[in-house]
């Protein structure tokens, strides 16, 4: 089986015969609930219940699955800066928001919100949200200010009119001046989601403007009633805190929008809590922040495909965004098969030997391990010379076979 990747995701057949107990049932791409690359930026107004700000920083990104759940972005502040960078991503173009030092903007930046409510919302089932995020907060005299910024990567939740008191909905990320927070919306104490005590610094100058990837998976836990939650950031679970984080299903099933970039009231702006925001009172600091390939999948990732999307995407050759990294997972949950991606073709393969997500090799050859204790993953070779599957073996093993008897029958027949 080969499937033929272009940037968008295709249905895949889920072939499980002969598969292994370590490969995981379920295909990625079929799972995917909404995908925004950010590459193509559409300006003009926004709908009603939508951001607003005016026609030159208003605009769209479009949904790459087979959903279409339109993302509609705007500049909030006042300062009309276009919420698309259409260079500078990870990938490509990003989504982007600016927070001045002075004026009007000081406390505004951009947001995109998924327009349909159905996005990030599940019921009884696991779910993974992955994206990259860089971040910068300088002086005004262009040095940078490490811990000076405060960057809410992005939430789903009703507003807070429509939370019962002493209770809290939804979910979300954030930094909060070098600490890192899952984060949940509660009348009435703020205007912003709140922390709900699972916080860790997982890297050192996580707002150095250095592309960063973090990974939220939620695994349903029926027994129980709760998500269990681990955020991974640049492949690597986080602990303290964050190890054993587990969430009630009705805070994680939560209705409301899904907010990229900050959260959304409906009708209004947040005031604060940007992915650019800046926590100085004197002024003094300007925020930046980028955020590319954003993804909702309706599975729970495993370390191994959390580790291989990093890796993946890092590597200056392959370069390869979430777009193509679930063709890959695919073949692998399948546990045959292969997909090809430009001049190469990945294809099942077991025997491996590594740790979770290791990509090695390069030109023409690599091997990806996405499941370190079981020993299996993908072999990255030529098209022209991709590994043949365990099933085509087979065949022209029994073809060869039954031209060896054929011809021993004429044989005795002469």
């Amino acid at each position: 089986m080969s499937r033929q990747l272009s940037g968008v995701f295709i249905p895949a057949l889920v072939v499980m015969i002969g598969v292994a107990a370590s490969v995981q049932a379920g295909v990625v791409s079929d799972a995917v609930q909404v995908y925004y690359d950010f590459n193509a930026y559409t300006p003009g107004a926004n709908p009603a219940g939508m951001p607003q700000g005016n026609d030159a920083n208003e605009g769209s990104f479009a949904d790459l699955s087979v959903n279409g759940y339109t993302a509609y972005a705007a500049d909030l502040g006042g300062t009309n800066f276009v919420p698309h960078a259409p260079t500078g991503g990870k990938f490509g173009g990003a989504f982007y928001s600016q927070t001045p030092a002075t004026g009007g903007g000081s406390n505004g930046g951009s947001m995109a919100v998924a327009q349909d409510q159905a996005v990030g919302t599940f019921d009884d089932q696991s779910f993974t949200v992955s994206f990259w995020e860089k971040a910068l907060f300088r002086s005004t005299t262009n040095s940078w200010v490490p811990g000076g910024g405060r960057s809410l990567l992005f939430a789903k939740g009703p507003d807070q009119s429509a939370i019962t008191p002493g209770t809290r909905e939804g979910y979300g990320l954030i930094f909060t001046q070098g600490r890192f927070q899952f984060v949940s919306n509660g009348p009435p104490t703020d205007n912003y989601f709140q922390g709900s005590g699972a916080e860790q610094n997982p890297h050192g100058n996580w707002d150095n403007g250095q592309w960063a990837q973090y990974t939220m998976t939620a695994t349903y836990d029926g027994a129980n009633s709760e998500y269990d939650v681990q955020v991974y950031v640049n492949g690597q679970p986080l602990g303290g805190q964050f190890a054993g984080l587990s969430i009630p299903e009705n805070q994680m099933e939560a209705s409301g929008y899904f907010t990229i970039g900050s959260h959304w009231r409906g009708g209004s702006w947040p005031h604060q809590r940007f992915m650019s925001w800046h926590l100085r009172p004197d002024d003094v600091v300007d925020g930046e922040a980028w955020l590319d390939d954003m993804a909702v999948i309706g599975v729970d990732l495993t370390p191994g495909e959390v580790a291989a999307t990093v890796n993946l995407g890092n590597d200056a050759e392959l370069a390869y965004d979430m777009g193509t990294v679930v063709g890959l997972l695919d073949v692998h949950r399948d546990g045959t098969g292969s997909v090809e991606v430009g001049d190469l073709t990945w294809s099942f393969a077991r025997d491996l030997t590594g740790s979770d997500g290791d990509l090695t090799g390069d030109g023409t050859s690599f091997t990806l391990v996405l499941d370190g204790q079981g020993g299996t993953g993908l072999i990255g070779a030529p098209a022209s010379a991709a590994v043949p599957e365990p099933s085509t073996l087979i065949l022209a093993a029994l073809g060869l076979l039954g031209l060896m008897l054929a011809r021993r029958r004429r044989k005795r027949t002469a």
